[in-house]
C-alpha cells in the first residue's frame, strides 16, 4: 500500500479449521469490510457465508471420497506446501521427542531445535518437494 494514499476500498478475511475428529472438523470465518463502510457489514457477512456454503459442498464431497477410498494417497499441490512443511517438521520433531537420546530431559524437543529445524527448511517448495 503506498503511503500517504488511501484505498478505494478495504476489507477483512479470516479463516481458522479446527480438527475435532478424523472426519470432522469446525471451520471459523470472519468476513468484514473496514470500518468506513461499516454500512457493508451485513452484504459481507452475507457474501462470507454464500462462499462458505460452496465450500461446503466441495469440502464434504471430498470427504465422501476419502471415506469410500481411505487406502487412497492424497495428490499434493503446490498450495499443500506450508502444510506439508508443517506436517514434516512437526513428524520430525515427534520421532526425536520419542528418542531419548536426541530429546531434552523429560522427553521434550528443545526450542532451539523446533527453530533450527523451521530456518532450514526453505519458504518455496514445488510439487516436486512435497
Amino acid at each position: 500500500e503506498a503511503v500517504g494514499v488511501e484505498p478505494l476500498h478495504s476489507q477483512f478475511t479470516c479463516q481458522a479449521v479446527t480438527p475435532l475428529t478424523h472426519d470432522r472438523t469446525c471451520y471459523f470465518f470472519a468476513y468484514g469490510p473496514w470500518e468506513k463502510e461499516a454500512e457493508l457489514k451485513d452484504f459481507f457477512y452475507d457474501l462470507g457465508k454464500r462462499a462458505f456454503e460452496e465450500d461446503r459442498m466441495m469440502i464434504e464431497a471430498q470427504q465422501r471420497n476419502i471415506d469410500l477410498h481411505p487406502e487412497a494417497k492424497m495428490v499434493k499441490l503446490s498450495m499443500d506446501a506450508g502444510l506439508a512443511q508443517f506436517n514434516r517438521i512437526m513428524d520430525e520433531l515427534m520421532r526425536a521427542e520419542a528418542q531419548p537420546s536426541t530429546a531434552a530431559p523429560g522427553g521434550q524437543v528443545e526450542p532451539d531445535q523446533f527453530r533450527k529445524k523451521l530456518a532450514l527448511e526453505g519458504s518455496s517448495r514445488t510439487v516436486r518437494d512435497l
